[in-house]
């Protein structure tokens, strides 16, 4: 709800009530009739299982080492956490780390 008022806050509008009767298409959607939901054996759920590989050659440690080592990745890794900068020496690496990174 707030990401909708957030968006509709940059419009001038008015809200104006109207009876459900008087909005054909909800109307009709609302008269529609109730699919049965009960579960009659025919639908079986179907579990997806993922399989761990235990002999990955990275594992997520190896990469927070790597990660830390490396100025730019650590410059990254704190700006998506505390916020991109306004002002930085190297407009160019920025909009291309921000644009790569969403």
């Amino acid at each position: 709800m707030l990401r909708w008022s957030i968006l509709l806050n940059a419009y001038d509008y008015t809200i104006n009530y109207r009876p459900g009767k008087e909005i054909a298409n909800a109307d009709a959607l609302r008269r529609l009739p109730k699919q049965s939901t009960e579960n009659n054996g025919s639908h079986n759920p179907v579990i997806l299982l993922l399989e761990t590989i235990d002999n990955s050659p990275l594992h997520s440690k190896d990469i927070a080492q790597i990660t830390a080592k490396d100025l730019i990745l650590t410059r990254v890794l704190s700006w998506a956490w505390r916020g991109w900068p306004k002002l930085v020496s190297d407009e160019r690496t920025i909009e291309t780390l921000r644009d790569a990174s969403t």
